[in-house]
């Protein structure tokens, strides 16, 4: 959690730095955005010294991304991409960046971004009185690249793939690794 945190604060310091050029239509400047959309995802789980799992969710994705336009064609930003699925959320806080092939009005577009891949599960049926809790989350790296159409300057849809690899090392039981792999579509709105 510490490790967020000081992502989160080196992502609100960098975008504080930016030029205070906001809100006037234009891709430079603050920024503000918010996509939502469905994801299917694969995921893989080893139990260190027991065979391990694999299984295919499908479920809602939210992402959040607060940065600045450096140009009319670039973008850079910190950005929360967060998926849910029966008892687990999982997801990517980190940089990222898009790149516009237009530099205003509607444009294709590519974009990225790596940083902590995070997840959380719900083990609301853990026999554990020494837990605290019924969570058990775990952070690890991932990264997160596609492409979209911005059919306004700020309303665009896209896709991507994100890849989430995350070790839970302390589990109560024993160690777990976690390849996350999901496919998403997202209707989403910046900002500028």
């Amino acid at each position: 959690m510490r490790k967020i945190t000081k992502v989160a604060l080196a992502t609100a310091l960098a975008v504080s730095a930016s030029s205070a050029h906001a809100f006037d239509g234009e891709r430079r400047g603050f920024m503000i955005g918010v996509a939502g959309g469905v994801h299917t995802t694969d995921i893989d789980a080893k139990v260190d010294g027991a065979p391990g799992g694999s299984g295919s969710e499908s479920g809602l994705q939210f992402r959040l991304s607060i940065g600045a336009g450096i140009s009319d064609h670039v973008t850079i930003y910190g950005m929360y991409d967060l998926e849910q699925d029966g008892d687990a959320v999982y997801g990517l806080l980190g940089p990222g960046a898009t790149f516009y092939f237009s530099g205003s009005g509607p444009s294709a577009y590519l974009f990225g971004g790596v940083g902590v891949g995070v997840i959380t599960i719900d083990n609301n049926d853990r026999n554990d009185s020494n837990f605290r809790d019924d969570y058990d989350s775990a952070t690890g790296s991932g990264l997160v690249f596609g492409g979209g159409y911005s059919i306004t300057q700020n309303f665009y849809v896209d896709g991507s793939l994100m890849y989430l690899d995350i070790t839970d090392d302390e589990n109560f039981i024993t160690d777990i690794d976690y390849e996350i792999t999901s496919l998403r579509v997202s209707l989403g709105y910046n900002w500028f």
